[in-house]
């Protein structure tokens, strides 16, 4: 695994939405590093945590989410497809969004508007279940 050394990290309690913030525009996208202590955003992440879902299909509610905002019950169809629970499509959806992300592959704007997008099926998942992680936090 490649180690990287950070120059600048930033912690913050509690959801917030950095977008109008001029520093996280001009960010590079390595300035910018998620860390869970379940799971590694690396360039070797599968080596951590295999995907359940195909990239195509994630790719795919990455647009629809990006599209429109996405309830739970619009993840049903993909859900009993793949035989995985919400919180597994929510944060395998999250997750990808990140990584593209860090890649410099996905843009800042394009990666908000996804994840505004799913905020509303992580908050149903969590009125009955566990808070989606990292799909949470990753918001």
């Amino acid at each position: 695994m490649q180690v990287l050394r950070v120059s600048n990290a930033l912690q913050y309690y509690g959801v917030h939405d950095l977008a109008g913030i001029p520093s996280v525009h001009a960010a590079l996208p390595e300035t910018l590093v998620l860390c869970d202590s379940r799971m590694a955003l690396t360039s070797e992440r599968n080596k951590f945590m295999s995907r359940l879902l195909p990239r195509n299909k994630l790719e795919e509610l990455s647009v629809q989410a990006d599209a429109e905002r996405l309830m739970l019950s619009d993840l049903a169809a993909t859900r009993e497809k793949f035989s995985v629970t919400p919180q597994d499509v929510l944060n395998e959806l999250s997750l990808l969004i990140a990584e593209d992300y860090l890649l410099g592959t996905l843009t800042y704007e394009f990666c908000d508007s996804v994840m505004n997008g799913i905020i509303n099926a992580i908050v149903e998942v969590a009125m009955t279940n566990a808070m989606p992680q990292p799909a949470f936090s990753l918001y």
